[in-house]
């Protein structure tokens, strides 16, 4: 059975279908791309999404655009952290500035709207991993209250990669191989935060590979804290026609992941949800 869906609510969001003039793709490393469109003229604006929605980039000789999670937008460009995997990322790893791509932004819902007005008094702890930390560091740079970033890495060289997209953050980090940081995978450095003492509520906004979010609620839900997880599922029209992105609900309903997600509560989302088992093939090389 389905989630009941609030349609007339999903319809009403502003999105806009643009192509979008590539300014530049850069190569960070690590497989991991910068790529920055420009926005048309009069219609970019600071914060023009909310952090946690996605953007659908067209590619060609594929029927279906790919899902990216938006990292940043300001008056005059939108940006991306792209992964190069399969034919579409590297089709879009490949732009060279002047080139268009088609884009239609911004989608799904976010974390803001997900939190609650007691969140301005908690700490919010930011846990990503791979392409997941983009949606996390638009959160930070929108919200004012307390957080602290966690993020995980493969090693060094990929933290190095991640590093001309940071901005003002300074996250807290770990290594799987330990060149750089806490030693382990991102819920190492986790359990270290959550031990120290706390002078106020916690509560925890996560991004990154399946298995990860699901350990990440799994903490979460030992420790009794409110946790969103901004999900992988991948998607197809990412307006709720195609309906190939229903993640099943821990009250045994589905719901569209492009429509009613892709943030959502940790304990509202069935275990298989946090966890899938991999498709056979992706080749979008992205994530909503």
């Amino acid at each position: 059975s389905w989630a009941v869906f609030d349609w007339s609510r999903s319809l009403s969001r502003p999105r806009r279908h643009q192509r979008l003039q590539v300014m530049a793709c850069r190569e960070l490393g690590a497989d991991l791309f910068h790529l920055i469109l420009r926005l048309e003229s009069g219609q970019g604006e600071d914060l023009a999404f909310a952090a946690g929605q996605f953007a659908q980039l067209a590619v060609p000789g594929h029927v279906l655009p790919r899902p990216f999670s938006i990292l940043r937008s300001t008056n005059e460009s939108l940006e991306f952290l792209v992964r190069r995997v399969g034919t579409g990322s590297a089709w879009l790893c490949s732009r060279k500035p002047g080139e268009d791509i088609p884009v239609l932004w911004p989608l799904g819902n976010s974390f803001l709207e997900n939190l609650p007005p007691e969140a301005g008094e908690e700490e919010l702890l930011l846990v990503g991993g791979g392409v997941g930390i983009a949606p996390l560091l638009a959160f930070q740079e929108q919200w004012n209250g307390e957080k602290r970033l966690l993020f995980g890495h493969r090693d060094a060289a990929s933290v190095k990669a991640c590093l001309p997209i940071m901005g003002k953050a300074q996250p807290l980090l770990s290594t799987e191989d330990g060149s750089h940081g806490v030693h382990g995978r991102v819920t190492r450095l986790l359990e270290i935060v959550l031990e120290e003492e706390a002078d106020r509520p916690r509560r925890i906004l996560c991004c990154g590979p399946d298995a990860m979010m699901a350990a990440v609620a799994a903490l979460a839900k030992a420790r009794h804290l409110p946790c969103l997880l901004s999900l992988e599922t991948l998607m197809g029209c990412g307006i709720g026609i195609c309906v190939g992105c229903a993640v099943p609900l821990a009250s045994g309903q589905k719901a569209l992941a492009c429509q009613a997600g892709p943030v959502f509560h940790a304990n509202a989302l069935a275990e298989s949800a946090k966890d899938p088992a991999p498709p056979h093939s992706c080749a979008c090389g992205g994530r909503p």
